[in-house]
């Protein structure tokens, strides 16, 4: 019998992130954003481009994110900064009471299209 590939050795396909366009959005080049974070400015444009063989941590995030003037450190992995109507510009902008409306809409959109299928 073969050895098995220790874990995480394979290489795998990571998801998209939306750092570069939060770095574009501030205006900030890689350098001097790298620089700030501690990470080489090729290292920063591998994670960027989701082709980091290490990832990225969430201490990096969470720097990247106070950096950027994100948030959160979700929201570099999510969502847009240049999205003002996006679902999350609506959410932000909502009352705890509208947001437990928007919440009750989604779900009866769902159940309807469901039941549509």
């Amino acid at each position: 019998m073969g050895k098995k590939a220790a874990y995480g050795a394979a290489k795998r396909k990571r998801r998209a992130n939306k750092i570069r366009a939060w770095r574009k959005a501030r205006g900030r080049t890689l350098v001097d954003l790298g620089a700030e974070v501690g990470k080489s400015h090729a290292s920063l444009s591998r994670i960027e481009r989701s082709t980091e063989p290490q990832g990225y941590t969430e201490d990096l995030l969470e720097a990247l994110a106070e950096a950027l003037g994100a948030p959160s450190a979700v929201d570099l992995l999510i969502r847009s900064p240049d999205d003002p109507e996006g679902i999350w510009a609506v959410w932000d902008a909502a009352t705890a009471s509208e947001r437990v409306a928007i919440i009750e809409l989604a779900k009866a959109l769902r159940k309807s299209r469901q039941s549509n299928q």
